[in-house]
C-alpha cells in the first residue's frame, strides 16, 4: 500500500511540475528538465553581423511521450525563450526579429531571457512546421554554449488543451558540424598514412 502512495504522489508532483510550468510564461530556466525531442533548434552564428538566428522545427507526426500526439491544427510551439543560465552577465541583444507572423518579442529581466510568443493558435509553429528568430548584438554577441532554451507547447489533442514549458533537442549549428567532421577525415588521414 505505501509504495503505491509513493507512486501516487511522484506522479501527481511530476504533473504538476509539468502543468504549473505552463502558468508562468517565462518559467526559470534551471527548474525545466523535461526535454521534447519532436522539437529542434538549430543556432546559426553571422559573424559579419554578430546576429544568431534561431531555426525552431516540430517533427510531423510529433508525438509527446506524456500527453500524446500534437494536433496538426491547434497543437505546436508557441512560445520560445532564449536563456544565458550560465553567464554572470548576460547580453540582452541590441536588435531582434519580431518573429513569425502574430508572434511578438520579449525580454524578461528577471529571467535573463529574450525570447517570442504569439496568441492564437493559427500562429503556433505546428507540427511538421519551422520559422526563424534572430538577435543581434553590438560588439560582442554570447556564445553558443552560452543559450539555453525553453518552448512553450500545446498538445491540444482530444485528451485536451495541455500547455507546458520543456527544453527542446538542441542540434549543433552547421559549421561546427562542418569542422568535425574535418577534423574526422583528418585523423582518418593520418591513422591511414601511419599504416
Amino acid at each position: 500500500m505505501r509504495k503505491v502512495i509513493v507512486v501516487t504522489m511522484l506522479t501527481l508532483a511530476l504533473a504538476l511540475c509539468v502543468t504549473a510550468a505552463g502558468a508562468d510564461p517565462w518559467p526559470n530556466y534551471e527548474s525545466h528538465t523535461y526535454t521534447v525531442d519532436y522539437v529542434s533548434v538549430v543556432p546559426v552564428f553571422d559573424g559579419a553581423t554578430n546576429i544568431w538566428t534561431f531555426q525552431l522545427s516540430v517533427a510531423p507526426g510529433a508525438v509527446d511521450p506524456i500527453y500524446g500526439a500534437l494536433d496538426p491544427t491547434y497543437g505546436g510551439v508557441k512560445g520560445f525563450a532564449v536563456y544565458q543560465p550560465d553567464v554572470a552577465s548576460p547580453l540582452q541583444p541590441d536588435s531582434h526579429s519580431a518573429g513569425p507572423s502574430g508572434w511578438s518579442y520579449l525580454w524578461e529581466s528577471g529571467n535573463d531571457a529574450f525570447g517570442w510568443n504569439t496568441g492564437p493558435s493559427a500562429n503556433y509553429i505546428h507540427p511538421g512546421d519551422s520559422a526563424s528568430f534572430w538577435a543581434g548584438w553590438e560588439g560582442g554577441a554570447p556564445a553558443m554554449d552560452d543559450f539555453g532554451y525553453l518552448v512553450h507547447v500545446s498538445i491540444n489533442s482530444d485528451a485536451g488543451d495541455e500547455t507546458f514549458w520543456a527544453r527542446p533537442g538542441v542540434i549543433p549549428e552547421p559549421a561546427s558540424i562542418v569542422l568535425l567532421g574535418l577534423g574526422g577525415l583528418g585523423l582518418l588521414g593520418l591513422r591511414r598514412r601511419r599504416s
